[in-house]
């Protein structure tokens, strides 16, 4: 009885190791199948979108692909002609959108009656309304913010009324006198302050030109354990890593806006 029950589990385990290795090859089998069928739809795909092409597989439909005998340089050699050809399309797109400057760097300076700025204008306007000629012989319109001392105290206030300014200086082009006669008699205060005027003006219409302003451009944040030099704007402006400013006008201009907000003055 007991060899019975031997030999019934030596054949059960010889029928099961029978079916298992049957079950292998055909899945081998199927999964060739599978992998032969799914080469050839691949292969019928790829033959329906590409042609053979002077011994090159090119895809078709892609005529910026293919070869020409005008081309004969392969598409992957042109990649660095086709960068620089559109590097140079993206620089005269952008020159295209920079507005042209109203005004040139030379051509700076202008009356602000005649500015070909409409802003300057409506200032000069303005100033003619409300400014009043500094000229001694006007009546004072307003109490001076200094007292006056020495020939200053013991000069005597002007016997005519008070007269908005009309006349420009030819030198600096701003409103400053109600006439040239005024103008002329004055001259000499006038040139205290002749050449700051000019230089605003210039400024102004500079501001106004259209041009790129590079100096505007502000550094990056700085870090905490730096130490910035507030002796004046050279250092400053060294210390705190903005870009170099070499030009007169152009310093005037990044001064001027950073005047308030940082809190320091102008070295003179």
């Amino acid at each position: 009885m007991f060899e019975v029950v031997a030999m019934i589990a030596v054949l059960f385990v010889v029928i099961s190791q029978v079916t298992y290795n049957w079950a292998l090859i055909e899945f081998a089998q199927d999964g060739a199948g599978i992998a032969k069928s799914s080469i050839q739809r691949l292969r019928t795909m790829f033959l329906d979108t590409a042609e053979a092409i002077d011994g090159q597989w090119i895809l078709k439909n892609r005529p910026s692909a293919r070869i020409s005998p005008r081309d004969p340089k392969p598409p992957f050699h042109r990649f660095a002609e086709i960068q620089g050809e559109q590097q140079v399309a993206a620089a005269k797109l952008a020159a295209s959108e920079t507005p042209t400057p109203k005004l040139r760097s030379d051509d700076l300076f202008h009356s602000f009656t005649n500015s070909p700025i409409p802003e300057i204008r409506r200032r000069a306007a303005f100033m003619r309304q409300h400014a009043y000629c500094p000229h001694p012989e006007h009546r004072a319109t307003r109490v001076p913010t200094i007292a006056p001392h020495g020939e200053e105290n013991q000069a005597q206030t002007g016997q005519l009324a008070p007269a908005h300014v009309d006349f420009e200086c030819p030198d600096c082009g701003v409103p400053v006198y109600c006439s040239k006669e005024h103008w002329m008699d004055n001259y000499e205060a006038h040139l205290e302050i002749c050449d700051t005027l000019r230089e605003i003006n210039e400024d102004d219409h500079d501001l106004r030109s259209g041009r790129a302003f590079p100096e505007f451009v502000m550094a990056e944040d700085q870090m905490p354990e730096a130490v910035v030099n507030m002796t004046n704007w050279d250092t400053f402006m060294y210390s705190r890593e903005f870009e170099a400013v070499n030009d007169e006008r152009s310093m005037r201009q990044v001064t001027k806006m950073l005047t308030y907000p940082v809190t320091i003055g102008n070295e003179p």
